[in-house]
């Protein structure tokens, strides 16, 4: 005959499986409930009393990042809650110096210049007048409140040794620092959901162990990708990103980007993916398009484009992916050119190896 389990033993054993019901229950499909619930309660306390789901934080084994990922189900990767906690402080602004001509406020900065870049004392033209004469002359940079003031005022007093442009690195590191805070403030940069390092007192590749702008990719000092998919994104493209020369990249997919696509953009003769789908991008195709003759993929999928494809698609001989698809397209799609098809043509038909166009 089997001996009686002692009750002390019972109820261990009854308590043993309470908890593990438990822990099964908080790994459930409804740990979501839970966690929504006890992330908004300090813990331990509910209204000055003990919470009783405070019992529930200690058995709770996941990161942060695994809650948020749980929560917003419509990302791959966790989705950082943008709380007051995670949206950073506004900016202060001061104005930039007096020997620029302007009055526009630029962000928080340090006191001086990174110290590995070059000074110079030989006059040859300021900053202004370089800006002016290469990226920005419609009377924008002296206008208070701008993207192109507020990036003038940035660099100005970030930058405030640089006062000549007199040779080609001073020359890059103008255009590129400008450029790309004109994208940021033309874009509501401090609203994005991760900004880090942005318009800060590194330069945009990172310097002396610092890392890039976020977003950024840099090879020798030259900016090669901008890749900010769904980062809120607000604004429109300016036409100062033709300073970025060295631009292969341009991924802004995902976000709301307004406003017609610039002409400038087929000034960017290096780059290679330009992929602005799901934004809500007006106005149509410019035909400068044609000039960025290394685009090997042009993606507009979902904005609001309207008109014709122009005959200018012809001209872009690397194309191997064309999506313009969910667009307000009209007319025909204008005859492709073999070469635009990439001379995959074979005995009349294509091979595996074919462009893959979508409209």
């Amino acid at each position: 005959m089997e001996k009686p389990v002692p009750k002390q033993r019972r109820q261990r054993i009854g308590t043993a499986i309470g908890f593990t019901v438990l822990t099964i229950l908080v790994l459930s499909g409804r740990q979501d409930q839970f966690l929504l619930r006890h992330r908004r309660q300090p813990f331990g306390i509910e209204e000055g009393k003990p919470s009783k789901w405070a019992f529930l934080r200690r058995l709770n084994p996941l990161s942060r990042d695994e809650v948020n990922a749980i929560i917003f189900e419509r990302h791959d990767e966790p989705y950082p809650e943008k709380s007051a906690l995670d949206t950073p402080a506004p900016r202060e602004t001061v104005p930039p110096t007096p020997s620029q001509g302007t009055s526009a406020p630029s962000p928080t900065t340090t006191t001086s210049a990174p110290t590995s870049f070059p000074t110079h004392g030989t006059s040859s033209e300021t900053v202004v007048e370089f800006i002016t004469r290469t990226l920005t002359d419609d009377g924008s940079l002296q206008t208070a409140g701008t993207p192109q003031n507020l990036a003038l005022g940035y660099f100005t007093t970030n930058y405030p040794a640089i006062t000549q442009v007199d040779s080609e690195t001073i020359q890059d590191l103008v255009s590129t620092v400008y450029s790309l805070a004109v994208f940021y403030y033309s874009t509501n940069g401090d609203g994005w959901r991760d900004n880090t390092s942005w318009v800060g007192p590194a330069p945009p590749c990172g310097i002396q162990g610092s890392a890039p702008w976020f977003g950024v990719t840099c090879t020798n000092s030259a900016v090669e990708s901008l890749t900010l998919p769904e980062n809120d994104l607000v604004g429109q493209l300016p036409s100062e990103l033709r300073a970025l020369t060295g631009l292969q990249n341009l991924v802004l997919n995902a976000n709301s980007l307004t406003g017609n696509l610039p002409s400038t953009i087929g000034e960017i003769r290096n780059l290679t993916s330009l992929e602005l789908g799901e934004n809500f991008i007006a106005g149509t195709i410019p035909p400068t398009i044609g000039s960025a003759t290394n685009l090997m993929v042009l993606s507009l999928f979902l904005n609001h484009i309207i008109g014709t494809i122009g005959s200018e698609i012809n001209q872009l001989v690397n194309l191997k992916i064309l999506n313009l698809n969910g667009n307000m397209l009209t007319g025909t799609v204008p005859a492709l050119s073999i070469s635009t098809l990439g001379k995959f043509l074979r005995k009349g038909e294509l091979s595996m190896k074919h462009p893959v166009f979508v409209f």
